[in-house]
C-alpha cells in the first residue's frame, strides 16, 4: 500500500512539477508576507492591514 502513495514520485516529470510547484508555492508566500511588511511598516495601521488582507484574498 506504502509503495502505491510512493508511485507518482518514480515519475521525472511529476517530481520536476512537484518542485515547480512548491517553489511557487514559497515564492508567493514571501511575495505576500514582505507586501504585508511593507504596508505595515508605511502605514502603522493594523486595521489597513487587516482590510488590505480581505481585500487581497
Amino acid at each position: 500500500m506504502f509503495s502505491e502513495l510512493l508511485g507518482p514520485f518514480k515519475i521525472r516529470n511529476f517530481r520536476l512539477f512537484l518542485l515547480g510547484h512548491f517553489i511557487s508555492f514559497v515564492g508567493t508566500w514571501i511575495q505576500n508576507t514582505a507586501l504585508h511588511w511593507i504596508i505595515y511598516n508605511h502605514h502603522k495601521s493594523t486595521s489597513e492591514l487587516g482590510l488590505f488582507t480581505f481585500l487581497t484574498t
